[in-house]
């Protein structure tokens, strides 16, 4: 298992959210308070790309 990692990337159409490594109940909340930082634009999109995700 890997460490996670997220990235934060401004996509035109909104954020996008990079996510490798582990996400588990361990590390769920990592990802949960990014999230709930995270705002949209009217019309926007959040895209979360979980390409390289270890185990979920």
């Amino acid at each position: 298992m890997s460490p996670l990692r997220i990235a934060v990337l401004n996509a035109a159409t909104g954020p996008l959210l990079k996510v490798a490594g582990t996400l588990d109940y361990i590390t769920a909340p990592q990802v949960h308070d990014l999230l709930s930082t995270l705002t949209l634009r009217p019309g926007g999109r959040l895209v979360i790309d979980l390409e390289h995700m270890d185990f979920c």
